[in-house]
């Protein structure tokens, strides 16, 4: 356990150990909270975990940083304050590049996430975009086949129909999904 440590934080004490662990633990409770509905207590966790984090790995230019920044604007955005999730979310998306590179399936989520929330404010063409890109880099990725890749397209489909676009692309996006699910 001790050398997977050091390969994922580099030489840590082990009081800064423990406090990553501490940390690890306060963000799966606030992700916990967030599946239940408690969005204010998976809040709380949340900024706990990213306070520990900060502390204790010096920087917010580290993947578990990311990550909690993403489950952030999780929450803010089940709470329907999309300005706030969408800075958290891009603030995790300039830590993530640069921690994992611009083709890891998190890069994607988070960019699914991005979409999610232009969708969400009717900047449909926003998300469409944005959408595309999260497609290549889950096919890099991840595979022509993975069940992603279905979620992505399904979610393209409908902003198509949320425009008003009922043509053959939208109906196209939700085809491929139906393949991806089968």
């Amino acid at each position: 356990v001790l050398a997977s440590k050091k390969v994922r934080y580099g030489d840590v004490s082990g009081i800064t150990s423990l406090q990553v662990d501490v940390a690890a633990t306060l963000n799966a409770i606030g992700v916990a909270h967030e599946k239940c509905g408690e969005f204010q207590a998976g809040m709380v966790s949340c900024k706990e975990a990213l306070s520990i984090y900060r502390s204790a790995l010096g920087s917010d230019k580290h993947v578990d940083v990311a990550v909690t920044l993403n489950n952030l604007g999780q929450i803010h955005r089940h709470l329907g304050q999309y300005n706030k999730a969408m800075g958290v979310y891009k603030h995790s998306l300039e830590v993530m590049k640069t921690s994992l590179g611009d083709s890891h399936r998190n890069v994607a989520g988070t960019l699914h996430n991005i979409a999610v929330v232009h969708s969400k404010c009717g900047e449909f063409d926003q998300a469409l975009d944005l959408y595309k890109q999260v497609l290549v880099v889950q096919r890099e990725a991840l595979g022509e086949e993975h069940p992603d890749l279905a979620v992505t397209l399904s979610n393209m489909g409908e902003v198509y129909e949320m425009r008003g676009d009922q043509g053959p692309g939208q109906r196209c996006h939700y085809l491929l999904a139906i393949k991806l699910y089968k």
